[in-house]
């Protein structure tokens, strides 16, 4: 964003003159945030700290873009890690790296830079669907619900936005394997905090399976998509040490993903490791069924290293949630999740169009004690989206998803760079782990999903640019 600098107003502001706004508004900001923290006024407080980080980060976004990628990268560890009700100061901090950077960033684009953002119909259709999908805030606070709870989640949606800064500047081989990096050092430490509140969790008194079970149950999406990303980029990747390094993080990412107990996403893991299966020639193949092996080996081995008296315990429920999936619909935990889909049904009938706003809950009869439960929000994605939003802006929101799950078919066949053919591959292997585990949890609408639909989509964009312009110069 740093370019032009004399025809730039709102740049040459930043550039010039911030040293003096910085000398007189930083001190008063930050004296009324110290007052206020003393006087007991947290939520002005909040706000001073907010602001006084804001200024000179905004600064940064527009002077440095990329390291501002990044640090959108390297914050995905809180906002993946913490939660809260009403208003965090993690909530504060990330909506300025995230939206604060986000606003910034498309007026610059748009009105200072005016250069092009929009390269396709997928483009408008999530444009039009974050402008309209705001009055759904609106709805929410109509319909009695806190109207910051409303904004958080809509603000959570709305971070799917990134991918027009993302892919504007990290569309080249090089910065796109960079960012990759950025990426995955995050979620290796995501995984390690999963593995710390996991053991703490499972080591303290345990004596039944089903207590394994209620530990840790976040991020699976998020988990799915690393050892999948790992698994195939170990085939389209040189050097043994590369290698080596992918099969580690797929190990971990697996057994973070296994520790969830989350059925779903199991299946889902290997039904993408038997498309992979597919998709290789013979020698590769053989390759995956030793990785496969190798992978089960780390996952055992980190189980008997951490859980030692728990591991029994731990692969009991491994077998138990196999052992209830396949009771299909006499499973209790199938009952229960038609019992809300009824109810919810009820509510979408009765505001069909314009949804029941974001975070508005609902209340079900339990089938297991009878008692009246209130749920915030419905275990199939599909039907969630529809009863928050109604059935205008899910169906806006399903084609922009389903546009893109059609191109990262198209790419996957015809990308001839190994590189752009691989993150294809993980893209469509992305889009379908979404679109499957959505019918059992609303993965588009949780904070590791939308960040997975971030980056299927900079990864379609980036095959798409150089499959065009690869053609362009072989004409």
């Amino acid at each position: 964003m740093a370019e032009n600098k004399s025809g730039n107003l709102f740049l040459e502001y930043f550039s010039y003159r911030v040293n003096i706004g910085f000398a007189f508004v930083l001190p008063i900001l930050a004296v009324i945030a110290i007052y206020a923290y003393f006087a007991q006024d947290i939520f002005v407080a909040v706000i001073g700290a907010t602001v006084l980080l804001a200024l000179p980060f905004f600064w940064f976004c527009i002077r440095y873009p990329k390291l501002w990628i990044y640090s959108v990268a390297l914050c995905t560890i809180p906002f993946l890690t913490t939660s809260g009700e009403g208003l965090s100061i993690a909530d504060v901090v990330l909506g300025v790296v995230y939206l604060g950077g986000l606003i910034l960033w498309f007026y610059y684009i748009l009105f200072i830079k005016k250069d092009k953002i929009v390269k396709n119909t997928a483009d408008w259709l999530i444009i039009f669907f974050y402008l309209a999908s705001f009055g759904c805030v609106i709805i929410a606070y109509l319909n009695d619900v806190d109207i910051i709870d409303a904004f958080k989640e809509y603000a959570n949606f709305s971070i799917t936005l990134l991918y027009f800064p993302i892919r504007y500047y990290f569309n080249e081989k090089e910065d796109l394997k960079r960012l990759l990096v950025v990426f995955a050092i995050s979620i290796f430490i995501v995984e390690l905090i999963h593995f710390y509140r996991y053991y703490v969790a499972a080591t303290t008194n345990l004596v039944y399976a089903y207590q394994l079970a209620r530990t840790v149950k976040t991020n699976q999406a998020l988990f799915v998509a690393s050892s999948i990303s790992a698994i195939v980029f170990f085939f389209y990747t040189k050097g043994w040490k590369n290698r080596l390094l992918l099969g580690t993080f797929a190990g971990l990412s697996t057994a973070a993903l296994i520790t969830t107990f989350s059925r779903a996403f199991w299946i889902v893991l290997l039904v993408q490791v038997a498309i992979l299966f597919l998709l290789l020639p013979l020698r590769k193949k053989i390759e995956l069924g030793v990785l496969v092996v190798t992978l089960t080996a780390i996952v055992l081995s980190l189980a008997f290293l951490f859980m030692k008296d728990n591991t029994k315990l731990l692969l009991g429920v491994v077998e138990a949630r196999f052992v209830s999936a396949s009771k299909g619909t006499k499973d209790v935990s199938v009952q229960a999740r038609f019992a809300e889909y009824e109810a919810t049904f009820v509510k979408i009938r009765e505001n069909p169009l314009g949804g029941n706003g974001y975070f508005k809950p609902f209340s079900y009869i339990d089938p297991l004690t009878g008692f009246t439960l209130t749920a915030p929000i419905n275990h199939n994605g599909y039907i969630y989206l529809v009863y928050r939003l109604g059935f205008p802006l899910a169906i806006v929101y399903l084609l922009f998803f389903i546009s893109y799950i059609l191109k990262s078919i198209r790419y996957m066949i015809i990308s001839k760079d190994k590189f752009f053919k691989a993150i294809s591959i993980i893209a469509f292997m992305f889009l379908l782990l979404l679109a499957i585990t959505n019918f059992v949890t609303p993965t588009l609408s949780f904070r590791d999903g939308i960040f997975v639909t971030i980056l299927s989509v900079v990864f379609i964009s980036s095959a798409e640019k150089f499959y065009i312009f690869s053609k362009k110069n072989n004409s």
